[in-house]
């Protein structure tokens, strides 16, 4: 049986593997967990990277919208506010309908507004967290289903924070796969838009 388990496993990363995109590694860094948007360097465009107790949040570029997380028990989830005058509005819970998930965390927004990249603690993932993303439709007002985005950037640890700075033409994503408890890698990568594999379907 545990012979069938790994061998199952082994396949599935091959055609994660298989999926995923010729990714032009720049640099990776090891930093500890309490300072890695340090390493984060993105230009005003591409909006800035929040933290707080709870987890990692968003903010865009003109300081109007903004997505973070927030605990209820022991699950948390992503909401949505944006700017009235000197006030934020109530916060909007958004429903991205993983499967079995309890944590949602580190969102992040293309500059279309509708393209969210964010992680999740999906059943179906490689394990840990793992980066997904989903488009909101103006039609509908719903997400559309989340896609795995597969290997290189989803590991068998936690994988989390990916970025996209469309303006530099580069993006970040962070793991704990390798690092130690205290400390995480982050990879710094060339990229030439936001489409840059075929998601994984569920």
């Amino acid at each position: 049986m545990r012979r069938i388990c790994l061998y199952t496993a082994l396949l599935s990363s091959l055609v994660m593997l298989a999926k995923g995109p010729n990714v032009n590694i720049i640099d990776s860094f090891y930093v500890a967990k309490d300072s890695i948007l340090n390493v984060y360097t993105l230009s005003d465009a591409a909006g800035r990277l929040t933290k707080d107790s709870v987890g990692f949040g968003y903010c865009n570029q003109l300081g109007s919208r903004r997505t973070h997380v927030v605990m209820v028990d022991s699950t948390t989830s992503l909401v949505f506010q944006y700017r009235l005058l000197n006030a934020w509005s109530e916060p909007d819970t958004l429903v991205l309908n993983n499967t079995g998930s309890t944590i949602y965390t580190s969102p992040y927004w293309l500059s279309d507004g509708l393209t969210l990249y964010y992680a999740s603690n999906d059943t179906t993932g490689r394990g840990g967290l793992d980066i997904y993303v989903t488009e909101y439709n103006t039609t509908t007002g719903q997400f559309t289903r989340p896609k795995n985005i597969g290997a290189p950037f989803n590991s068998a640890g936690n994988d989390y924070l990916y970025v996209l700075d469309e303006t530099q033409g580069v993006g970040y994503w962070a793991t704990d796969d390798a690092a130690g408890t205290d400390s995480v890698r982050v990879y710094k990568f060339e990229s030439q838009g936001p489409i840059l594999w075929t998601p994984l379907e569920h």
